[in-house]
């Protein structure tokens, strides 16, 4: 049986499982000095669909879908980047850049699926905001810097669950 793999292209498909494609992956990584170009496309495109899943399993998003029959928890209605851009209804690239850090982890021979997020917190007083994280998978500099590009869309500034 073949693997299924199909890009959100910020539409709100219905069938979607990543959020990246493997061209891109290898790309981005490249550009970081990173090489992919052995890995085979079966493996990377696990590894992005297994980001996905963790993403949506790992927290809850500020706004809403933009469909009801929409796969995946991006795009969304009502969200801004962290330089207040209007986000909705498209995929943001710290949601993609997200999917690389975290299928990179999947990639290097680790498993998403054991890793716990215990903390992502943002404070605002006035007009200066800090987002940081606590308690994530010590040493794991992938989760830690995808949950940096998480952090501005996670609802309620802190979330706390258990994987």
């Amino acid at each position: 049986m073949a693997i299924i793999f199909i890009v959100e292209d910020g539409t709100g498909l219905s069938d979607s499982t990543s959020y990246m494609s493997v061209a891109d992956f290898k790309q981005f990584w490249e550009n970081k000095g990173k090489d992919y170009t052995s890995t085979t496309d079966a493996v990377i495109q696990v590894a992005l669909n297994n980001a996905a899943d963790w993403m949506s399993y790992s927290f809850r998003y500020k706004g809403s879908i933009t469909k009801d029959t929409q796969a995946l928890d991006f795009p969304r209605a009502g969200i801004c980047d962290r330089n207040g851009r209007d986000v909705s209804y498209e995929v943001p690239a710290d949601i993609v850049k997200a999917t690389a850090y975290l299928a990179q982890y999947e990639v290097i021979g680790k498993f998403l699926d054991v890793v716990q997020v215990t903390g992502v917190i943002s404070k605002t007083m006035g007009p200066v905001a800090t987002t940081f994280s606590s308690s994530i998978a010590a040493g794991s500099k992938q989760i830690k810097g995808a949950c940096g590009f998480l952090a501005d869309y996670v609802s309620n500034g802190k979330v706390k669950r258990g994987l």
